[in-house]
């Protein structure tokens, strides 16, 4: 019985508000774009999107680590991955402006596609990584004056709050950039929505901002270093939490 009413609400209020929401929300946000006010766009009407689809999912989100950000400084943030709701809980809840670095057949959904092209997050080629590295460098020139840029640097969604290895385009771009990482780590969404799933359950997750990383001192040799040094803080919060 219970799973009976689990999928009725799932068919009947989750999906439809998420093909509504998304179809509202996104043609504003297109036409926005088209008069110069995409970023703030980005920034009040996607930020409500992300907390009402969640709040329809009867998941309660809770943050931690906001006192680590300052206001005003760009940062290259590098999250865990586990969940189709990461993407609600990092838009919804987040304290930073920012542009996603995300997968290019994203931008082949209706109206979804549209609206990240307008508000200018970086779509990327995955199977090509000379074109990809070339969209983020072009992207680099936004990321100044307070907007930040986030990559799910495992490349994919992780299973069973494994952390996969992480590839290196986040930590390389913060260091050609002399910007700080920001470390997030994203707990429990893997446990209400699987990946590779849409099963889905009520729950509560949170999300956890780490002290940032200087690398303005860095140079491409410590690239390595780096890397496996925020992946195993986020390891650590997630094992240890």
């Amino acid at each position: 019985m219970i799973q009976a009413i689990s999928n009725c609400y799932k068919w009947f209020a989750i999906y439809p508000v998420l093909i509504v929401t998304t179809s509202l929300a996104g043609s504003i946000l297109i036409l926005l774009s088209f008069i110069g006010l995409a970023d703030f766009g980005s920034r009040t009407l996607a930020t409500r999107w992300a907390r009402i689809n969640l709040r329809c999912c009867l998941i309660k989100a809770t943050v931690t680590g906001r006192s680590n950000v300052q206001p005003g400084q760009s940062y290259v943030i590098a999250a865990n991955h586990q969940s189709l709701i990461d993407i609600y809980l990092v838009y919804g809840f987040s304290p930073v402006e920012f542009k996603w670095v995300m997968k290019k057949e994203l931008g082949a959904i209706p109206i979804l596609g549209a609206a990240c092209k307008a508000m200018g997050h970086i779509l990327i080629d995955r199977s090509n990584p000379q074109s990809a590295i070339s969209s983020i460098n072009r992207a680099s020139q936004k990321i100044k004056n307070g907007m930040s840029i986030v990559f799910f640097p495992e490349g994919t969604r992780s299973d069973d709050n494994d952390v996969l290895p992480f590839k290196k385009g986040a930590f390389r771009l913060a260091i050609e950039l002399g910007l700080p990482i920001l470390p997030v780590s994203l707990h429990d969404t893997g446990k209400l929505v699987p990946n590779g799933t849409v099963d889905w359950k009520p729950g509560q997750v949170s999300m956890q901002i780490h002290q940032p990383i200087a690398t303005n001192l860095l140079t491409l040799t410590d690239l390595d270093d780096l890397k496996d040094h925020v992946r195993q803080q986020i390891v650590n919060a997630l094992t240890h939490p």
